[in-house]
């Protein structure tokens, strides 16, 4: 589902702010940690009781977010069966639903879940990153970031339009934010990562 493009700058305005406070640096992000790092408690299911595993795999085949008692838990299927790239695309999906202001839970919700996969892809492989490590290289953004391959062609798709409006309108401030967390901090850097985008060349120092 598409959202208004308002909301995609709320959205990532949001993530700029997690790189900011969570002091976010390197790839790949880990999932686990920035969770704990928030106050989140991540519960496995397999630590669950039979019926309550019954219940969770209902609710959700991957995972799910849920508030009890002021404390803050993301419910999270560690079976065998499902990649470690989507155990983190999970985690990171369901950080957003609270980040958001989403209530707990939302299977039903078009608009929420939408934000709340935004969140997640954009959180783990923003474009300023994928230009500064992969120049939008597919099989970059699959090893730099640790995500699926179908991720990697989203994300690879989502950076072409990010050039593109690099191009037209230059980067905004949650680029900024971002990019900085990554070391480039000065205007002079600044400029030459412009300049990088532009020409569709590496960042050199």
């Amino acid at each position: 589902m598409l959202l208004p493009s308002s909301r995609y700058e709320f959205i990532k305005g949001e993530v700029a702010s997690i790189y900011k406070q969570q002091n976010i640096c390197k790839y790949p992000v880990c999932a686990t940690m920035l969770a704990e790092q928030m106050g989140f408690t991540i519960v496995p299911y397999s630590s669950l009781s039979p019926d309550a595993y019954s219940e969770a795999v209902k609710a959700s085949p991957d995972g799910f977010y849920a508030e009890r008692n002021w404390k803050e838990y993301i419910f999270v299927n560690d079976s065998k069966a499902i990649g470690k790239e989507r155990k983190r695309m999970t985690v990171f999906h369901e950080i957003g639903h609270p980040v958001l202001g989403h209530d707990e839970y939302v299977p039903d919700d078009d608009i929420k879940e939408s934000e709340a996969r935004f969140f997640g892809k954009y959180l783990a492989a923003p474009p300023t990153a994928i230009h500064l490590f992969t120049l939008g290289s597919q099989n970059g953004i699959h090893t730099k970031f640790d995500i699926s391959d179908n991720a990697s062609r989203i994300a690879s798709d989502y950076y072409v339009s990010w050039r593109n409006k690099v191009i037209r309108s230059g980067l905004a401030e949650y680029d900024v934010t971002i990019l900085y967390q990554l070391g480039i901090r000065t205007d002079i850097q600044l400029e030459r990562f412009i300049k990088s985008v532009k020409e569709g060349k590496a960042y050199e120092q």
